[in-house]
C-alpha cells in the first residue's frame, strides 16, 4: 500500500538527493525541482534563530517552485547545523 494517493508526483523544492531518496523508500513518487535561491542572502534577512532560518529558507523554496507549477503538492524543506543559537555554515 503507498502512502501516496494522488496520481501526480510529490514534487519536492530541493536538490537534495537524501530527501529524495527517503521519499522514494516510502513509496512516494517525487518529482525534484530546486528552487534556486540565494539562500545565503535569505538567511541573512531573518531575525531569528536556527529554526527561523530553516523554516523561512523552506517556505521560500516551497513558494517559489510552486509558482512555477501548475499543480501537485509541493514539498519545501531546508536543514540548519547549530549550537544552541550559533549557526554554522
Amino acid at each position: 500500500m503507498s502512502l501516496w494517493v494522488p496520481s501526480e508526483p510529490l514534487i519536492l523544492a530541493s536538490q537534495s538527493k537524501v530527501r529524495r531518496s527517503l521519499l522514494e523508500a516510502a513509496g512516494i513518487p517525487v518529482d525534484a525541482r530546486p528552487a534556486h535561491l540565494d539562500e545565503r542572502a535569505i538567511e541573512q534577512s531573518v531575525k531569528g534563530g536556527p529554526g527561523d532560518v530553516a523554516l523561512t529558507l523552506a517556505r521560500e523554496k516551497a513558494r517559489t517552485v510552486a509558482a512555477m507549477s501548475d499543480r501537485g503538492v509541493v514539498v519545501g524543506c531546508d536543514q540548519t547545523l547549530a549550537l544552541g543559537e550559533k549557526r554554522f555554515s
